[in-house]
This record gives structure tokens, sequence and C-alpha cells, in this order.
């Protein structure tokens, strides 16, 4: 936290969190799951109370622990069992996205088409792994933002993808030498790698690129935060934007 900030601020965000983190369990998502397993490694590298973390996140394990449920725990349990039909499904649709690509691979088939073309690469892929009749996947997507960009987007899609989150990581590592800890600027920083690394890690998972609004809103964030200006030593206390003050 900012070490400026009020108590009543501090207790805001801790109480804000612990209801994020009880959204992720009600999801039963192992994506979700993983996601944020990395996001909380990531703050626990960027911290520089290492001890005082650890001890936070043990008071919100304990704090969430009432609310998991078995069938949470189950989903959790079958992470890395690929004959689990949902992992199943989505090893097949990856397998057909990575034929359209094969087909399109300088700009793909088109923004939001895997779901439109899927059917007629089942048609071609079936057999062999996945056997000779399976539920069609018409109409569905390919659950992964790699595998969603890879086939829609071409090469070149892909390759705009990585360039955005270099320059992102970039960005940030960039402003590292700029704040001194437990600056407000700093945490944002920190905040912003974190989010990032488990958006990235969940989005393996999970279709969440074009509608879903987390990746653009981070990317802006880190934009937003590129353009303060660092104050200077007498004037920490103000926060200065180009063209004014706030």
């Amino acid at each position: 936290f900012d070490r400026s900030a009020s108590r009543f601020t501090r207790w805001f965000f801790m109480l804000s969190a612990a209801v994020m983190l009880l959204g992720v369990v009600a999801s039963n998502s192992r994506g979700g799951f993983l996601g944020l397993a990395a996001a909380i490694g990531i703050c626990f590298l960027l911290t520089q109370s290492k001890k005082r973390f650890v001890y936070v996140v043990l008071v919100f394990a304990l704090v969430v622990s009432p609310f998991i449920t078995d069938r949470y725990l189950e989903e959790i349990s079958t992470i890395t069992d690929t004959q689990d039909s949902t992992a199943d499904g989505r090893l097949w649709s990856w397998k057909l996205a990575l034929d359209m690509y094969r087909d399109n691979p300088v700009l793909g088939i088109g923004m939001c088409n895997y779901r439109y073309r899927v059917a007629e690469y089942e048609k071609l892929g079936i057999g062999g792994k996945w056997g000779d009749i399976r539920v069609s996947l018409a109409g569905r997507v390919s659950h992964s933002i790699y595998f969603t960009i890879i086939p829609e987007l071409g090469t070149v899609g892909m390759v705009l993808f990585v360039l955005i989150g270099y320059r992102f990581f970039g960005d940030m590592r960039a402003r590292k030498e700029q704040y001194t800890v437990y600056e407000p600027e700093d945490l944002i920083r920190r905040g912003l790698i974190a989010a990032m690394v488990g958006y990235l890690v969940s989005g393996a998972f999970l279709t969440a690129i074009y509608t879903y609004p987390q990746f653009w809103m981070l990317c802006g964030l880190a934009v937003a935060l590129k353009r303060l200006k660092v104050p200077t030593e007498a004037g920490r206390n103000k926060r200065y934007f180009h063209g004014g003050t706030v």
C-alpha cells in the first residue's frame, strides 16, 4: 500500500481484493485459478516486504477457505488431466485452430470467424485420437486467446499482439527507476504487471481478447502511467500530467 493512504483506503482495497478473490472461487474456473496463482506469484516477486505479503496471502486464504466447495476442489484437481472432457474438448478445438492457421498463415480466416469455420474443419479432422464421432463445435469459440488470434488473425495478428505485450512490459520496466518504493505510481506499475501476467496465463484457457476489455484496459493504464511526469523531490506530494496539474 501507499504508506500515505488512510486506514479507510487500505481496508477498502483489502475488502475489494477479498471480493474479487471470492469471485474467482465462485467461477469454478481452472484457468481463473492459474491466472490468480500467477498474479500472486508475480506480486511476491515484485514486493519489497515479502514476509508481510505472505502473511496477507495467508489471511486471505483463511477468509476464503469457508467458501471453497468440493466442486471447486474437484475442478482444480483435474488441471493436469488431459482425459477430462473439458480438457479434451479444448485440445480438440486448438488442433482445429492450428489447421485453420496452416491454411491461412498470413492474415488468418478473419476476426471472430473461428466459430463459423470450425464445422468444416471438424469434418476433415475427425478420427485418430479424437474418434469418429464428437459433439460438434460449430458456433463455439476456441477457449484460448492464443488459439483465437493464431487462426483468425494469422501471423500478422500474432506478431502485433506480441509486440503490444512486449511494449507494455518494456514501459513498465522503464518506469522502475523513476519512482521510489511505495510511491503510488510504483505500486500501480507493479499491480499492472501482475494483472497482465494473470490475464495472459488465464487467457490461455479463455477466449478473452476482442470484446473482453481487460487487455486493452491494462494497456491503456500503462500508457496513462507512462505519461505521468516524474515529480521532483521537492514536489513529491503533487502528481503531474502532461498539460496540467491535478
